[in-house]
């Protein structure tokens, strides 16, 4: 079994972005690309760029089925053939030691199921915006996940058996199926984010997540509702209630325009 694989879904991806993806990563690593129905199949756009690596896989399907089905059939694809997976998304880019560094932390520590790590935001013309800095220990981790997702979907790299415990992604909400899947490996391993901004990650005000915003937090809410507890996290989950029924009256622009001032003063 290989130690590692990056998963990549791809929806009509521009060679700029292929580009920008692939000029950092390892040209022997296992990779899997998921196209979801591009007009452009992926394997067009990027063929002058993918002959340079020996272990790739190009899933695709011809009609466009969201982006839980595309993750599902990477994982599906890539669970019983490595030990860990690796999420990256075409356009993002992350520094090449990433990867050694997470496989080296879940050798290390097999009481782990997911690793992430810190990123720097950056616009659409790769202009920086802030560096987000998660929290690093699982218990500050597991506290404030009833706030928001704690990890970068990009930059974490998971437990191929945690994920055979706790099921892939699901699809009963929409542009939080990251944030209910790490809930869902947090219960049967530890989380950690290493303090490095090994990623660039781009924001996208037309990003599913940005074009569903008030369907993301409303999905953000059940997914804390589900997983609530009335005692063992303090006011964390009541916060996280309150906080994200705030949420459904702001932006992303406001909330990306908040998080640079925070960024912006914490280096002041």
């Amino acid at each position: 079994m290989n130690k590692y694989a990056i998963l990549l879904p791809s929806y009509n991806s521009k060679l700029e972005e292929v580009i920008n993806t692939f000029e950092e990563l390892p040209k022997d690593a296992t990779i899997c690309v998921v196209d979801d129905g591009s007009a452009m199949p992926f394997q067009v756009v990027a063929k002058d760029i993918i002959k340079n690596f020996s272990n790739i896989e190009i899933i695709r399907f011809e009609k466009n089925r969201g982006i839980e089905a595309a993750l599902n059939a990477g994982l599906n694809f890539l669970l019983d053939k490595v030990d860990f997976i690796a999420r990256l998304d075409v356009g993002d880019s992350c520094r090449i030691e990433r990867f050694e560094q997470q496989v080296n932390f879940l050798e290390k520590n097999p009481d782990y199921s997911i690793v992430g790590c810190w990123a720097n935001f950056v616009d659409e013309n790769k202009k920086f915006l802030f560096e987000k800095q998660m929290p690093v220990e699982h218990e500050s981790i597991i506290k404030r996940m009833y706030i928001n997702n704690m990890f970068v979907h990009p930059s974490v790299m998971m437990r191929s058996e945690s994920i055979r415990k706790v099921g892939n992604y699901t699809d009963n909400y929409s542009a939080c199926e990251d944030y209910d899947l790490f809930f869902r490996l947090l219960k049967v391993g530890k989380g950690k984010n290493l303090p490095f901004a090994w990623i660039d990650y781009e924001v996208n005000f037309k990003s599913i997540s940005s074009l569903k915003r008030r369907n993301q937090v409303v999905n953000r809410l059940k997914i804390i509702s589900k997983n609530f507890n009335f005692v063992s996290y303090g006011f964390y989950p009541y916060y996280g209630i309150a906080r994200n029924i705030m949420f459904l009256f702001i932006s992303r622009n406001m909330t990306t325009f908040i998080q640079k001032i925070k960024s912006d003063f914490s280096k002041s």
